[in-house]
């Protein structure tokens, strides 16, 4: 089967089997290497991407599924204004990322960063901590992760 879709900001067309997961064909494709394959439930985040700006995870997506969408990988994704917001947040958090987990913690709050705070409650915390529950590591604390968020929605807002 022949599917034609935007990767990172390029119109591309592979052949694949159209029950082949999404997660496989990026990373044997298109050798995206921080979309990691031994995601199965979609709950870990290891395999998440951008589809039409929505974060889903690669993993549980038949590939012909991708058909006519615009996605975006991680490594992409890191020269975007969106990223820099998150890594620096990151950073003044002390969220530490060990390349494995990144994908799930990056786009998880990119979801937060462009979501309302409406979307969130009014408590933030508990629904941030909802979102992000999926992407523990060891190399990082929630509550770092949850002070990182802070920090991004503050600057946000200015």
């Amino acid at each position: 089967m022949r599917i034609n879709f935007n990767l990172n900001g390029t119109d591309v067309e592979i052949s694949a089997l159209p029950n082949e997961r999404l997660s496989h064909v990026l990373r044997k494709e298109f050798a995206l290497s921080s979309i990691k394959l031994s995601c199965f439930d979609g709950q870990s985040g290891v395999s998440n991407i951008l589809m039409n700006d929505k974060v889903v995870s690669a993993s549980l997506i038949p590939v012909f599924k991708a058909e006519g969408k615009n996605i975006i990988s991680l490594e992409h994704f890191k020269s975007t204004e969106d990223y820099k917001i998150i890594s620096t947040a990151f950073d003044q958090a002390g969220v530490k990322t060990c390349g494995y987990c990144d994908a799930g913690k990056y786009f998880a709050a990119y979801s937060i960063l462009n979501s309302s705070m409406e979307t969130l409650h009014l408590d933030m915390e508990k629904s941030v901590r909802r979102i992000l529950s999926g992407t523990m590591c060891r190399c990082s604390s929630l509550d770092d992760l949850i002070s990182a968020v802070e920090k991004m929605m503050k600057h946000r807002r200015k």
